[in-house]
Formats: C-alpha cells, sequence, structure tokens
C-alpha cells in the first residue's frame, strides 16, 4: 500500500478586473476498491461562498462563486490517497446475451448511447464489430477494440482540444488522453459494451521514493462493463488500477471537466494548471 498527495492547482490571470464568477469544480477524488480518501482540501482564493454535493454520476462537486471584483482567481485541490494496489482480477466470463440482459439495468443505459463527443465514425464501428465477433466474449473484444485503437491513434499533443469528438480525433488519427479513451469508448459502445469516462491523475506510486515531489499530470481512462467494471488505460494499453487516482466519471470529457464557469466582464484569460505528487509512505 503507498500514500500518495496530490496537489492540483489551476490559476486564472485575467488582463483586467471582472466583477464576479461562478464555478464548478471536480477535483476530489472518490474512494473505490482500489483507493481510499484520507483527506482533501479545496484552496480557493477569492471566494465568498461554496456548496459541496455530488452530481449525477456520482462525481463529488465543489460548486462557488466570487462576488468581489478580482484580477486573478485561483484554486489548489490536495487529496491524500492510499493506493490498495492488490492483484488485478480478470472479469469473469459473459457471454454477449448476458450483457445485453444488463443494459436495462439502472446507471448502465446510461453508457451506451452515443453522446456529443462521443460518436463512431463508420469505419471505426465497423473494425469494432469485426473485432467483436471474432471475440470470444465482450471483456476480449473491448481489450481487442482498445488495442485496434492504440495502434491506430498517435499520441500527439497539441494536435486537438477538450472540445475535440472521438469522431474528429478519429479522422486525425491523433490526439492525447482524452482522445484516445472517447474514441475507444465510441467504439465499445457501437457494439453494446457499457463503457465510462474517467479523469483523474497518474499517481508514479512504483517509481517514487518515500518524501519525493514530482511533476504530475491529469489523465483519462475508461470502465467497461461485463461482469463488473473494469477500469483499463488505453492510452497506455495497461490496467488502470495500481497507480491512476480516479476523481470523476460521467460520459465523456464534458461531464468531469476539473474548472469550469463563467464570469462577469470583458476579459482575457491567461490559464496555468500544475499537478504535483507526493508519496508521504
Amino acid at each position: 500500500m503507498t500514500t500518495l498527495k496530490v496537489s492540483h492547482k489551476t490559476v486564472f490571470t485575467y488582463d483586467r478586473l471582472v466583477r464576479s464568477s461562478y464555478n464548478e469544480v471536480r477535483m476530489t477524488p472518490r474512494p473505490t476498491d482500489h483507493q481510499r480518501i484520507v483527506a482533501s482540501d479545496l484552496a480557493i482564493s477569492p471566494m465568498t461562498s461554496i456548496f459541496e454535493y455530488d452530481d449525477y454520476w456520482g462525481t463529488r462537486v465543489h460548486s462557488f462563486e466570487t462576488l468581489e471584483p478580482h484580477q486573478v482567481l485561483s484554486v489548489v485541490a490536495t487529496s491524500t490517497v492510499e493506493m490498495l494496489g492488490g492483484t488485478t482480477r480478470e472479469p469473469g466470463f459473459i457471454t454477449w446475451e448476458d450483457l445485453r440482459r444488463r443494459h436495462g439495468e439502472w446507471m448502465v443505459a446510461e453508457f451506451l448511447a452515443e453522446t456529443s463527443a462521443c460518436q463512431a465514425p463508420a469505419d471505426l464501428a465497423s473494425a469494432a464489430a469485426d473485432l467483436a465477433r471474432s471475440a470470444a466474449d465482450p471483456h476480449a473484444a473491448a481489450l481487442a477494440i482498445c488495442g485496434f485503437v492504440h495502434d491506430n491513434v498517435t499520441y500527439l499533443p497539441g494536435t486537438t482540444n477538450v472540445t475535440t469528438t472521438a469522431q474528429q480525433a478519429w479522422e486525425l488519427r491523433a490526439g492525447v488522453c482524452q482522445d484516445i479513451s472517447q474514441i475507444c469508448i465510441a467504439a465499445l459502445r457501437s457494439v453494446g459494451i457499457p463503457t465510462k469516462y474517467i479523469s483523474g491523475y497518474i499517481g508514479g506510486r512504483s517509481k517514487l521514493a518515500v518524501d519525493e515531489t514530482v511533476v504530475g499530470e491529469s489523465h483519462a481512462w475508461i470502465e467497461w462493463l461485463t461482469d463488473r467494471w473494469f477500469a483499463f488505460d488505453p492510452t497506455n494499453m495497461k490496467h488502470a488500477h495500481s497507480d491512476h487516482i480516479a476523481v470523476a466519471r460521467g460520459r465523456q470529457y464534458s461531464d468531469v471537466t476539473p474548472l469550469r464557469g463563467v464570469f462577469e466582464g470583458h476579459a482575457a484569460a491567461d490559464l496555468k494548471v500544475s499537478v504535483e505528487v507526493t508519496r508521504l509512505d
């Protein structure tokens, strides 16, 4: 078991005073079978009020407003997480017919439907269907489809942005973890495998010495359903359990945006984001 502290800092600097701003933050990890939340804190400056709740997908949200004029908005989320480790258990065998019976379950159908950012182009859907037909079961199909996307999409920062859809990234055959995850989601849903979009951090638990701090990174991966939900990182083609700190779940990136909001005034904003990970034991 490893304990990690994650500090996620976001700073907006405006070129002139804005009168007020209204924002939502999704930066607080939630407990899972593979992680325990020891502590979490959110420091916002300036801030006048905050409201905390869980959204429809089960993500912890902090909604806050800043009603005084300001030129800098700073949000620092700090979390201490115990990575519980353990051996990753492969899902049990389930037939396609068994999986289809689960499609009507609560919070399963939500992760089957196409969304604005996760629609499979015809050639991607066709390739996914071929792989699904030749696979032994839905889990094997999901692994094969993710492998196909991994082999055909180049990890290339700077080619896309947070508004890029799976279809656009697939046409480019390039993108980052957000794009690769959304392409895989679109392909898996097209063959009837319910799939979630997950956001969080790469913890680097196996690389850090105690008390060592490194530059971390926000990351995206997926969970698909067979006999249970299974977390997988298609960008790195590995299970997403031992060093992935999960924060938010949804259908696509727009459901899990770490910080979003509006401000009153006419100003341009400069955005700086940094993530640090420290191993505590």
